[in-house]
């Protein structure tokens, strides 16, 4: 029974990956996902929350979003919604980012992130920030973002470096509140990576 299971779930993969690219990952150190990107402009993504739970408080995230690029101008535009496995609270919004390369190396970014929790209510959210690419599979990136690392709203500066080999790409970052009189204890540490079939 486990070796006709393992062999339709390869199939289905296979198969799948015939017309688009299964992507599995971490993001932020503490969500899990599955996302499947079709014919390189439509991306979804089912992604669970890792938190040291029980079931019922773990985090559950649906996405879809549209990705595109005009000369040297890159955006994606996609909407999303998730839910405490308990039913206690609901979160849901938009994210429309675009990215601007201005210079073989250069890239600066935006995003605006309309987001709504049941609990924190609504709040219009953003992100701006910069990346260089310090040699091909490697880039140093800084921004500043209102955008949740997990749910509530938060001015912090992120900052970082994002590693690309083949598939693999991995991301550590810094988390800093702006704000905070103790931003060494509110420091995170985020890690988020992502391997494509």
């Amino acid at each position: 029974m486990k070796r006709i299971l393992l062999t339709v779930i390869l199939t289905v993969i296979t198969c799948t990956a015939a017309i688009g690219q299964v992507e599995i990952g971490l993001q932020n150190s503490r969500y899990g996902y599955l996302g499947y990107t079709l014919k390189d402009h439509w991306n979804f993504r089912l992604k669970q929350s890792l938190f040291s739970e029980r079931m019922r408080y773990q985090q559950i995230q649906l996405e879809a979003a549209y990705l595109g690029s005009i000369g040297h101008f890159d955006y994606s535009g996609g909407i999303y919604g998730s839910t405490e496995w308990g039913g206690n609270w609901r979160t849901g919004g938009v994210k429309i980012r675009g990215q601007f390369n201005t210079l073989k190396r250069l890239h600066i970014n935006a995003t605006i992130n309309p987001h709504y929790d049941s609990e924190y209510d609504y709040t219009t959210c953003f992100s701006v920030g910069a990346e260089v690419d310090i040699i091909k599979s490697i880039s140093i990136l800084a921004s500043y973002t209102t955008i949740p690392d997990y749910r509530k709203s938060e001015k912090r500066i992120h900052g970082g470096a994002s590693f690309h080999v083949g598939q693999l790409s991995v991301t550590p970052e810094i988390s800093i509140p702006v704000s905070s009189s103790e931003r060494l204890k509110q420091m995170r540490i985020l890690t988020s990576f992502g391997y494509k079939f």
